[in-house]
């Protein structure tokens, strides 16, 4: 695999995906996501369709397939294109490859908007599930920015998406990513607060109440409803 087959791969997916684009819808899926990044209005069970069926990338090794992702990620400014890989990605679940973080943990590094932030992030906690030893230091660094998306990317990834098998971290782990950032009002960031607490008290019910309770004067009106209305 090179350059030049890659950048053939990223030109065919573009093409595939402005087929399936929804002109009119444009400019409100762009204000919705609030990015830097051209749309072309395509809804997610279509792409989702793309990223594991149409666009498999079934004839490469999974080396190639990560070369192919990698070079689309990061050479493309097309939401939905780019939204490609991480779609394929997050369809892993826990059956991901380890040695991948290497490539994906760069990623980051081009998230402007919260719906590639929360996939980058469920891919993460996936990736922090099976080796924490090696992704919970990077979770940590991310938390420590000042970067709203490295923030939310750092909290939201401290659970698998939602619901029953969600919370795979215990308080002790989580709540310290929380608390530098309680009183934060940047609606993306207590948004997440509160979603990862909700998420929390599904099995630690008594923790989190006690947790809400105590640091009721900094938790935002916004985390507090995302967590439940405590």
């Amino acid at each position: 695999m090179d350059i030049k087959s890659a950048r053939d791969y990223l030109e065919q997916l573009t093409v595939l995906l402005r087929g399936y684009g929804e002109p009119r819808r444009a400019a409100a899926a762009q204000n919705d996501k609030g990015s830097r990044y051209t749309f072309f209005a395509i809804r997610v069970p279509v792409l989702r369709r793309v990223a594991t069926r149409e666009f498999d990338l079934a004839d490469l090794s999974a080396d190639e397939r990560l070369f192919v992702h990698d070079y689309i990620w990061n050479h493309s400014n097309d939401y939905e294109v780019m939204s490609i890989p991480l779609l394929y990605y997050r369809k892993k679940a826990l059956r991901i490859n380890d040695e991948w973080f290497a490539t994906i943990r760069s990623w980051i590094d081009r998230v402007d908007d919260w719906g590639h932030c929360d996939d980058l992030a469920t891919i993460y906690s996936y990736f922090n599930h099976n080796r924490p030893d090696v992704v919970f230091p990077f979770l940590a660094k991310l938390n420590r920015s000042q970067d709203i998306w490295r923030i939310r990317t750092s909290i939201v990834a401290l659970v698998h998406y939602s619901g029953k098998g969600s919370v795979y971290l215990s308080p002790a782990e989580v709540l310290p990513f929380l608390d530098p950032h309680l009183d934060n009002k940047d609606k993306y960031i207590a948004n997440a607060i509160g979603w990862v607490l909700r998420e929390l008290s599904r099995k630690y019910p008594s923790e989190i109440a006690s947790y809400i309770a105590k640091n009721n004067d900094r938790l935002t009106g916004i985390a507090r409803r995302r967590a439940g209305g405590y």
